[in-house]
């Protein structure tokens, strides 16, 4: 998606949709994909996967991949985002799963992939997400990104990563940042290169 469309859609649903009371927001910057949410490593504890299976559809075994914490469905709520892959319990994982949580109580529940990281990009008091897909097919593999909210995906970022692991082979990942000022936002992006690890 090309930054401009994007940042139209973050303005939308930033602004259009919750028109702003009073004088105008500072403006803030957010970073929305940094080099650590495409590196992050999460092992659930014990509780946390039992919060999973818990979670899973009926007759179905789960796995958490993530959990984030943070106000989702409301401001200021005080809420666990658990990312849940879900499947056969004689087959593959079939499904990836969201499902937000209130005191042990599921309030909001949709498809997608791993959230890694809450964030309030504009200052609403409700946390938006930032969700990673990664495709492991191939020996050469890449990540997609989304920035969303429980009302839908806001930002689409298809060139997240890729890896190209041969010999002397480099990473390829994205950087985002959003700046929203005067109920407007610009979508900034840079390419990076590192090593292979």
């Amino acid at each position: 998606m090309k930054p401009a469309l994007a940042a139209i859609l973050l303005t939308t649903a930033c602004s259009a949709a919750r028109p702003p009371a009073g004088p105008a927001p500072e403006a803030r910057v957010t970073q929305v994909l940094t080099e650590e949410d495409l590196t992050r490593k999460w092992e659930p504890s014990e509780e946390e996967a039992s919060m999973a299976r818990r979670a899973a559809p009926q007759g179905e075994c789960a796995e958490p991949t993530s959990l984030i914490r943070g106000s989702f469905t409301r401001p200021g709520a005080k809420q666990v985002m658990l990312s849940i892959k879900a499947g056969p319990c004689d087959g593959p994982w079939s499904k990836h799963i969201l499902v937000v949580l209130e005191g042990g109580r599921e309030v909001w529940r949709a498809d997608g992939a791993t959230a890694v990281r809450a964030m309030d990009v504009d200052g609403d008091g409700q946390d938006e997400w930032l969700k990673l897909w990664r495709d492991y097919r191939s020996e050469d593999y890449r990540a997609e990104a989304w920035l969303s909210r429980t009302s839908g995906d806001i930002l689409h970022i298809a060139d997240a990563e890729e890896w190209h692991c041969g010999a002397n082979g480099q990473v390829r990942w994205t950087s985002v940042s959003v700046l929203v000022r005067a109920g407007r936002a610009e979508v900034a992006r840079g390419e990076h290169w590192r090593g292979c690890q």
